[in-house]
């Protein structure tokens, strides 16, 4: 009886971050706009790439939470193996953020160093 408590709570657990990143996969779709860049526009160059990375950042932090997810429920109440999942979920969870964060930051360096208003988007 007590393994099959324990199973649930553990269960209700993972469902409760499960729906809670769940809306930040929609980051992960996010569309990129490329500018068509020219050789005397440096900042479209650099946008682009930036755009690129960050979408990639995004799907790889996905992808580790829902392995982090997977670790989570295959764990059996083994407490090593939920630490190491809890600790995976954690990194899905700071790549995301570190994602959301460049995509701002990107944008204000380039406008910071000069671009033209019209160049970031």
């Amino acid at each position: 009886m007590n393994d099959l408590y324990t199973m649930f709570k553990n269960l209700s657990k993972l469902i409760t971050v499960f729906f809670s990143v769940l809306p930040l996969t929609a980051l992960a779709a996010v569309t990129t706009t490329f500018t068509t860049p020219t050789a005397a526009d440096p900042f479209a160059i650099i946008k682009n790439i930036s755009n690129v990375l960050i979408a990639f950042i995004f799907a790889i932090s996905v992808i580790v939470i829902l392995y982090a997810a997977f670790l989570y429920v295959t764990a059996g109440g083994d407490p090593e193996a939920t630490n190491k999942a809890r600790t995976i979920l954690i990194y899905g969870i700071v790549g995301i953020a570190v994602a959301a964060l460049s995509f701002g930051l990107s944008s204000y360096v380039i406008q910071f160093f000069g671009a033209p208003a019209g160049t970031t988007q």
